[in-house]
This record gives structure tokens, sequence and C-alpha cells, in this order.
């Protein structure tokens, strides 16, 4: 899901802002590691949930990640249009990041059982937050509006992609059942 993540933002990013071919090899070192994490907490929230057949913790899993990476954007924003020192910029990101985990904690916690969903979903959605360089600056103007809305839609994408894929690459059904 990472690798496949690096050519699709690559995509987004052509179309929203400029070509970046020639940067996004080396976005697979934090790419692919992002996609396992993210596959592992989907594997652990799946298995752990309150609801097994829940249509949110399936197709939805890409908007609950969405919704959990959505509050430290608007902070950074937020920072941004306030013109904040470059110090107040770095506490924002170090803040993003404890938003977020916490964020995932509860989110988790709302969906599944156990303790390895909730660290997985906390771990998986700090690591893709880090992974992407952080929020995108969605204040500098329409071209990073687009960017995110791009992104966005890859977030939505990888999601349903992953309940897909679970029942394409695990035909033995070792995995969690997904509907």
């Amino acid at each position: 899901m990472g690798a496949l993540g690096v050519a699709a933002f690559g995509v987004v990013h052509a179309l929203a802002i400029v070509p970046i071919w020639d940067r996004l090899a080396s976005g697979l070192l934090f790419a692919v590691p992002s996609g396992a994490l993210i596959g592992w907490s989907f594997v652990e929230m799946q298995s752990a949930a309150r609801t097994p057949s829940s249509p949110r913790l399936t197709w939805g899993f890409g908007v609950l990640v969405w919704v959990t990476l959505l509050p430290s954007l608007v902070l950074a924003n937020v920072l941004r249009l306030l013109s904040a020192s470059a110090s107040t910029r770095e506490f924002g990101d170090v803040a993003a990041f404890a938003l977020t985990a916490c964020l995932a904690v509860g989110i988790a916690h709302a969906e599944a059982t156990g303790w390895r969903a909730k660290v997985s979903f906390a771990v998986g959605t700090c690591g893709l937050l880090a992974a992407s360089g952080g929020p995108i600056p969605v204040v500098n103007g329409p071209r990073a509006r687009a960017l995110f809305l791009g992104v966005t839609a890859l977030w939505l994408a990888a999601g349903a992609a992953l309940a897909f894929l679970m029942r394409r690459l695990d035909p033995a059904g070792s995995a969690p059942p997904v509907p």
C-alpha cells in the first residue's frame, strides 16, 4: 500500500502543484513502513472490532484515518494563519502528533476492544502523518488545497482497498473476516 501510495501521491502532486517524479523514490523509505503500519492497524482493528461486520472498519477505514489526521491539519494551518514563529510551529508539530495519537486511541477504543487495536491505530496514523511530512498547508493557496483534496481521495481509496486486498491476499482465511 505504501509503495502504491507514493506513485498515487506523485500523480496527485503533478496534477495539483508540479511534477516531482525525480523525488518520489526517496519517499519509499517512509511510505513502505507507513503502509505496513496502517495495514497492521487495519488487521488489528478488524479482528478486535466491537461489531465484526462494521462497514466503518472495512470500507470506512480510510475515513477513520482521515478523521484522525484532520485535527493535526487544522492545528498546523491555524498556526500558519497566525504567522506563528518557526519554534512555535515546531512545537505545533509535536502537539499534532500527540493530538493524532490521542484521537486514534479514542477512535480505536470506540470501534474495537483490546490494547493491540488501540496501539496499532495510534502508531499507524502517527506513522502516516510522519511519512507524509506533516499536515498539508492548505492555507497556502488553491494548489495546496487541491493537493489536500487529492490526498484525501487517496486515503479514502486506500482504506477501501485494504478490505479488498485482505480478501484477495489471504484466501485461506487466516486473517479476520472482512464483510
